[in-house]
């Protein structure tokens, strides 16, 4: 078993559901995740901010832990910089891109609708997905900012009432009587992903990519590296439940959790303060240790 670690890049807490269903298929595999919160949201920001914003941290992160594969665990991310990423750096990468075409492969009479950031959502790479794989197939996308705030500044498992009534919301243009599937086009929203199902109904479908990114990471991994392959999709399972340890990591943790925007020293009680102490939660929640700032 190759023991480099697997290093998982997202603007925040998003891709962690990510590395959960990774870790399944990995165990004794160390994992490190580094939150960009210095730079969240990247939805909101220019290609070119975003490019050279993950060129800085992946080029920090090949200094400090040499990874033998690096997910960029951020759809925005990965269908704005993959691609540069990749011609940069000599590491294999997986990116998470909405997954168009397993939604699309499965349509019935109704419409697919894209949950998705502003920036994925007016990208060339969606425009591409959907005219490769759904030109058939009718298709909406709806962009839904406000609930990757929620997500990434106010949730926990303790502010479900919360939790609804932003989903509700973010939900609200879509008719489910008129829909096969929705794609879950920011990994954030793999968190609420019980929540939009609950919202939906059991006859819409809600599909995220966890379960093809997991396989093509296992199997860079498990041949030591190699050639990167392209963006990985397919229909997520399940949410898996709780943490989880194994031989990885820090002290028996299955990994090390960073954030890059952590204030030292912040106010008891500040939203620099409140930010650690939800990735602290997330951090044990997911069987990692948190390490506080990544530099």
């Amino acid at each position: 078993m190759n023991k480099a670690p697997i290093v998982f890049l997202d603007s925040g807490m998003g891709g962690l559901p990510y590395l959960q269903a990774t870790r399944a298929l990995l165990p004794g595999t160390p994992f490190i995740y580094v939150a960009d919160t210095a730079h969240f949201p990247y939805g909101t920001r220019s290609e070119d901010d975003i490019r050279a914003i993950l060129a800085g941290l992946v080029e920090r992160v090949l200094d400090r832990f040499d990874p033998a594969v690096v997910v960029l665990a951020c759809n925005t991310g990965s269908v704005v910089a993959l691609s540069d990423l990749r011609d940069r750096f000599p590491v294999p990468f997986v990116g998470v891109v909405p997954a168009v075409k397993p939604a699309a492969r499965e349509a019935r009479a109704g419409e697919i609708v894209i949950l998705s950031t502003a920036r994925t959502a007016d990208g060339e790479y969606l425009a591409g997905l959907l005219e490769n794989f759904a030109a058939d197939t009718p298709v909406s996308i709806v962009a839904a900012g406000a609930l990757v705030d929620f997500i990434e500044c106010r949730f926990t498992p303790e502010r479900a009432g919360e939790a609804r009534a932003a989903v509700r919301d973010a939900l609200s243009g879509i008719d489910p009587a008129a829909s096969d599937a929705v794609v879950l086009g920011c990994t954030h929203f793999t968190h609420l992903a019980p929540e939009i199902q609950r919202e939906l109904g059991p006859a819409v479908r809600v599909i995220d990519s966890r379960a093809g990114v997991a396989r093509r990471v296992a199997e860079l991994a498990g041949a030591g590296g190699g050639p990167a392959g392209g963006p990985a999709g397919g229909a997520g399972g399940p949410p898996i439940e709780g943490g989880g340890r194994d031989g990885g990591g820090s002290g028996g943790l299955a990994g090390r959790l960073y954030v890059t925007g952590a204030e030292e020293g912040a106010e008891a009680g500040s939203e620099s303060d409140a930010a650690a102490a939800r990735y602290q939660a997330l951090s044990a929640h997911y069987g990692l240790s948190f390490e506080g700032r990544f530099e």
